[in-house]
């Protein structure tokens, strides 16, 4: 399963705006991905 697809899947589900929040923080966490997306870091 392609990640972006499950991300936005969980987004787009019928759930209270703290539970999608919550629950994508913890997929996120899951995958070793950072809690908030955006560009990587760059030193």
């Amino acid at each position: 399963m392609d990640i972006a697809d499950l991300l936005d899947w969980v987004q787009r589900y019928p759930a209270s705006p703290a539970l999608r929040t919550q629950a994508t923080a913890s997929l996120r966490a899951a995958l070793g991905l950072p809690l908030i997306p955006g560009p990587p870091c760059r030193s």
